[in-house]
């Protein structure tokens, strides 16, 4: 039979709880006053918090107390655990009254044009919500999210994902290869301005590339970045052609100072929603994906 006094963990969340807020008011007296207790009660408890983990969980820096490192990963367990359960109180509370950060990564792309609409769509449903929109590689995005720093990311291109993430839903984007109507000359279009081999430096293929070599065999990679609106910018330059999202260079295209190099081919490109396996993003996630993909079906 299975002893269930030997699985009772050695302390509970409300232990935990002294040291969260020590941590989140930046002091013991104000985390009591938080608590609604005495500084003494918090300090009792801290020490005996340390006793139990065998480690120090601050260290002196100067005058002040610091987090050891070993602290500092005390301190993130804290968060997601003391997260997931003001997430259960605010669901009690209704969607209105949900609040907090939500951590959340994108590629350059997306952040840097296709997300503005969708935020404020996100303000209006969740006024009490704080996004925090981190923009990185798409290898330094995967690792934040596997390591529970980011609930989901925003991705068009993706490195091999570890065994704990998966792609939970995948929106389908209108992009142009395009050059500038001024310096539309056989020489621009060959010079291909890529992304994809900075956020994975194993890549191999470039799908676009491939058909503009099928009218354009000299033409080849000659520069690249993941920042899109610097793709723009150096193509409207005439250093050369790019494929772009529609949101980028939609205007662009209408006002003619960009040529859609094939007008009549459709080129989509999956924006896939990259989240841990077998967990729901929540709700003002699930809000901003949805805003996304009305936008991209409208355009």
């Amino acid at each position: 039979m299975m002893n269930t006094l030997a699985m009772r963990p050695e302390f509970e969340l409300g232990h935990l709880k002294y040291f969260y807020f020590t941590v989140m008011e930046g002091s013991v007296s104000g985390a009591a006053d938080r608590l609604c207790v005495q500084q003494p009660v918090v300090s009792k408890m801290l020490k005996n918090l340390e006793e139990r983990f065998e480690q120090p969980l601050f260290k002196k820096s100067g005058r002040r107390k610091v987090l050891t490192d070993f602290g500092q990963l005390v301190y993130r367990h804290c968060q997601n655990a003391f997260t997931e359960i003001e997430k259960l109180d605010q669901i009690k509370k209704g969607a209105r009254a949900i609040s907090g950060p939500l951590n959340f990564g994108s590629c350059e792309a997306m952040a840097g044009a296709g997300m503005a609409a969708a935020l404020v769509d996100l303000f209006r449903a969740y006024p009490g919500i704080h996004p925090n929109v981190f923009v990185s590689t798409a290898h330094g995005l995967v690792e934040m999210i596997a390591n529970r720093r980011l609930e989901f990311g925003l991705f068009f291109h993706l490195p091999e994902l570890p065994d704990n993430l998966e792609v939970v839903t995948r929106i389908p984007v209108r992009f142009h290869l395009v050059v500038s109507r001024r310096h539309k000359r056989r020489e621009v279009i060959e010079r291909f301005i890529g992304s994809r081999e900075i956020d994975d430096s194993g890549t191999l293929r470039f799908p676009t590339l491939e058909r503009l070599r099928k009218d354009y065999p000299a033409a080849q990679i000659v520069a690249s970045t993941n920042h899109l609106r610097l793709h723009r910018e150096m193509v409207l330059a005439g250093l050369g052609c790019s494929v772009l999202p529609n949101f980028i260079v939609g205007p662009d295209i209408r006002k003619r100072e960009l040529i859609d190099l094939y007008p009549k081919e459709k080129l989509l490109f999956s924006l896939k929603i990259v989240a841990r396996r077998g967990e729901s993003i929540s709700m003002p996630g699930r809000l901003l994906v949805k805003r996304l993909e009305h936008s991209e079906s409208e355009a």
